[in-house]
């Protein structure tokens, strides 16, 4: 087994720490999931319209502010449902993380997270949308 230890001051760069080495510090205080005394605890609720509003909420991130999506109308093929979650991608590219909506298939069932070694997502709320749905 191997020992692991820091967060030393660098001297001459002799320390270096990635983001995961910091993380790991938490590992066992802290799972995965939302704080739901900070905020809104991510609570979705609809608006008007085709629009919903994820609210404020803390969990491997934080947003202070409610967060407004515009689902698409409803297929005339039959009902789906939609997804919404919380997405940390850690692709070198892309390093970042927030809410997101994942529209699903008419009659496809549920959409599913994406959970690879770079992206890491966790359903909050499944939306149905009905046929042909306007609002």
């Amino acid at each position: 087994m191997t020992e692991k230890s820091g967060f030393f001051v660098s001297i001459n760069g002799d320390r270096k720490y990635s983001a995961d080495d910091f993380g790991r510090m938490f590992d066992g205080v802290i799972s995965d999931g939302i704080f739901q005394n900070w905020g809104r605890g991510y609570q979705v609720a609809k608006r008007s319209g085709r629009e919903i509003i994820v609210q404020s909420g803390r969990a491997w991130f934080e947003n202070d502010a409610n967060k407004v999506y515009a689902l698409t109308e409803g297929a005339t093929d039959g009902d789906r449902y939609d997804a919404i979650t919380l997405r940390v991608d850690k692709t070198p590219s892309v390093r970042s993380a927030g809410t997101r909506v994942i529209q699903g298939t008419s009659g496809g069932g549920v959409p599913q997270p994406t959970q690879t070694n770079d992206t890491f997502e966790v359903i909050i709320a499944y939306i149905r949308v009905p046929r042909g749905a306007k609002t």
